[in-house]
């Protein structure tokens, strides 16, 4: 199968995706992060890994569409882009809603318009940079 991870981060969950998968691009936000992420995976020998540098919350897209989505931060609502990731009969890991209370879901794209969500566990993730809801009024 072929993954996309949004959020490369330290490179350490990537590695373990491209160990189970045949291919694997993996989209950071933060070219240093990115960087040294390469660095770790070459020295591993990771060969079936890509990254990209892109912010996914504004217009950064892959270039067609995965078996799976691994999202690595968390969202207050799934976008819409980014559903079209998926292949039919893919699936999304994704931590959706509002700290501190966020479901982790298991989204499965059964045809081009029908998904089946399962709930996964409770759990609170920080947000992907500029996918964190509005701040509520306080006082």
């Amino acid at each position: 199968e072929t993954v996309l991870e949004v959020g490369t981060g330290s490179g350490f969950m990537t590695a373990c995706l491209a160990k189970m998968a045949k291919r694997v691009v993996s989209v950071e936000l933060f070219e240093e992060l990115n960087r040294e992420a390469a660095a770790r995976l070459a020295d591993q020998g990771y060969d079936n890994v890509e990254l990209f540098t892109g912010d996914v919350m504004s217009g950064w897209q892959p270039e067609q569409a995965h078996d799976v989505v691994v999202v690595t931060g968390s969202v207050f609502e799934v976008p819409e882009a980014f559903l079209g990731w998926v292949n039919p009969g893919g699936r999304m890991f994704v931590v959706r809603g509002r700290s501190p209370a966020m479901e982790a879901l298991l989204m499965t794209r059964l045809s081009v318009s029908e998904w089946t969500v399962e709930s996964l566990f409770e759990t609170d993730l920080p947000a992907l940079e500029g996918a964190a809801p509005a701040q509520k009024f306080t006082f």
